[in-house]
């Protein structure tokens, strides 16, 4: 199981969202089927949650993912189990992935018909949120943190336009981010800073 608490913060106001991963795993280790519960404050404070069901098959380095039997994306990975390419349902539009030769994601491209969007990253050398964690690469970047924590902490995140966001972090005792705070582009028109706070489980036997 993964939770995920998130905080985000628009002046005296704060959102709080929490995302429950439960997973499944098949006889040969693999994801098999994932749930997602995502628990939310509506337009008049109640709580809500909204739940999704999915399922994963495996061909070669090709991960099929089927969401509730009714539509499935393409995922490619490399021989290291990193995502290189993700191709969602309807196939209108498409994700590819670069890596550094320290484990970390170089760069993201956005390609929606003759619209390609480029990012780039930067990264520190501190001990980065899923470094260690038993998890397939590609799942973490596609359905976690984007691929920011791999290896070591995403600090920055630029755009082709020039516009760059920031990332700050609290660290624990063991020198693992505790807390992420994201700060958007000064030009973007978003004022809202995200904060997520991490909390971690020993579940070595």
């Amino acid at each position: 199981r993964i939770d995920i608490t998130a905080y985000k913060t628009k002046g005296t106001a704060t959102e709080t969202v929490q995302t429950i991963i439960d997973l499944e795993y098949n006889s040969n280790g693999q994801v098999g089927k994932k749930t997602v519960a995502t628990t939310f404050n509506d337009f008049y404070g109640n709580p809500q949650t909204s739940t999704t069901y999915y399922e994963y098959s495996y061909s070669g380095n090709t991960v099929t993912e089927t969401q509730e039997t009714l539509s499935s994306s393409t995922i490619q990975t490399d021989p290291a189990g990193r995502i290189i390419s993700y191709i969602p349902t309807g196939n209108m539009y498409s994700f590819s992935y670069t890596y550094s030769e320290t484990g970390n994601l170089a760069s993201f491209s956005h390609t929606s018909g003759a619209t390609v969007v480029n990012y780039t990253y930067g990264h520190d050398a501190k001990h980065g949120i899923f470094e260690y964690v038993r998890m397939p690469k590609w799942f973490t970047s596609l359905f976690l943190d984007g691929g920011l924590h791999l290896a070591n902490n995403v600090n920055s995140e630029a755009v082709e336009s020039g516009s760059r966001s920031t990332y700050s972090y609290e660290y624990n005792q063991h020198g693992y981010p505790a807390v992420v705070n994201i700060t958007p582009p000064k030009d973007s028109g978003n004022e809202t800073v995200s904060r997520t706070v991490v909390s971690y489980f020993d579940i070595t036997e």
